[in-house]
């Protein structure tokens, strides 16, 4: 973990979220799978100048696995994270975590 975090609420759950120094805020979003330590990097390259929020998504890392896991519900509370912040304009990044099967299938 590169920050300090804490659960916040998300419309019907709580979110694990770290946020990080000032500025325009940046949302970033960590893949399938994973959490936000997967973006220690890219994380370390986007700071400066920038307020960096980096939730834990339904079921993912430190945030608990409950209710429906979906893309339109990941974004759902993702949307309800902000507004409870509040969070009117922020850009985004988003990494996915693509698995390759040994057949070269998708």
């Amino acid at each position: 973990m590169t920050g300090a975090g804490s659960l916040r609420p998300a419309g019907d759950i709580e979110m694990y979220v770290e946020i990080d120094g000032d500025g325009p805020d940046l949302v970033m979003l960590h893949g399938g799978g994973g959490n936000v330590d997967d973006l220690a990097g890219l994380r370390s390259a986007m700071r400066p100048g920038r307020r960096l929020i980096l939730p834990e998504q339904r079921a993912h890392g430190r945030t608990p696995d409950v209710g429906t896991l979906s893309y339109a519900q990941m974004a759902a509370d993702t949307a309800a994270l902000l507004d409870g912040l509040g969070v009117s304009s922020a850009d985004l990044v988003g990494w996915r975590r693509r698995h390759h099967r040994p057949d070269g299938g998708p």
